[in-house]
């Protein structure tokens, strides 16, 4: 395996050319800002409400660009959902929801999320509308005041449901052809196959809480790597090195079959 392989999601995330604002934006009342591109709503907890900007420079406004980048700042998307104009998110400790717009700059992304108890609190449209390029934030006008930020009474407004529902209904964004840890390949599954003419046995253990374990046996010592997985009809996604945002995903007769580390795995039931 080639030694800049363990490096692939570093090298990726450097390639898209990350730019953060050349000022420090205006958080909405409440928000404490701690980086020109940061703002939380509790110093002591970022969970409790976090506003990420990225602006993107490479030409890409693909969501799962950005994906990669929120791993860097230890948030990991499990399940995403496009809604209209916005981005519907399931990390592994919280909601979120997307907003791009474009500029001369490039792709400028805000992302906010926050915990489920505190999401339901929050009205994240707002949040993000101020936030991004033309709003108060950047010293443009907005339709709407943007601070204070209006609370959602029922946390409506994470998942993209044009129809106020249920906090836990809403914020759930990994049902049906969505993004997430699909239970027809939560398990442990295993291949061979020859890496660089070296036969390589690979175990896959993929779990229900969207991570999954890697044993890779060669001719040297055992390699372990972990990481996390989400899947949909046909596509899956592997964040670790040697996996990938979109990988094409075969399946049938029992079996699943996907490319890692460059080459094509066949993969059964392990015994």
């Amino acid at each position: 395996m080639s030694a800049l392989k363990p490096l692939r999601p570093l090298l990726v995330a450097f390639a898209l050319l990350i730019a953060t604002p050349a000022e420090a934006f205006t958080p909405p009342s409440g928000w404490i800002l701690t980086e020109t591109s940061r703002a939380l709503r509790d110093i002591s907890d970022p969970s409790k409400g976090e506003i990420l900007i990225f602006t993107v420079t490479s030409g890409s406004s693909r969501f799962e660009d950005v994906a990669m980048l929120l791993q860097t700042r230890g948030l990991q998307v499990v399940a995403s959902v496009p809604d209209g104009d916005a981005v519907g998110i399931r990390f592994s400790d919280r909601v979120g929801r997307a907003r791009m717009k474009a500029t001369p700059e490039g792709a400028v992304w805000a992302i906010v999320s926050a915990n489920e108890a505190a999401a339901a609190a929050l009205d994240p449209d707002a949040i993000l509308l101020s936030v991004l390029p033309g709003g108060p934030a950047w010293g443009g006008a907005s339709p709407a005041p943007a601070q204070p930020v209006p609370a959602a009474q029922d946390g409506a407004g994470w998942g993209g449901s044009a129809t106020p529902a249920p906090a836990a209904q809403t914020w759930d964004v990994s049902g049906g052809a969505t993004w997430g840890p699909d239970p027809s390949v939560v398990g442990v599954w295993e291949a061979t196959a020859l890496v660089g003419s070296v036969p390589t046995r690979y175990r896959f253990r993929f779990n229900a809480d969207g991570t999954v374990n890697v044993e890779k046996r060669s001719r040297g010592p055992v390699v372990e790597m972990s990481g996390h997985w989400a899947a949909r009809p046909g596509h899956l996604r592997l964040g670790l090195a040697g996996g990938g945002d979109d990988l094409p995903l075969r399946s049938g007769g029992g079996n699943l079959g996907f490319e890692f580390d460059g080459v094509p795995l066949s993969l059964s039931p392990a015994r």
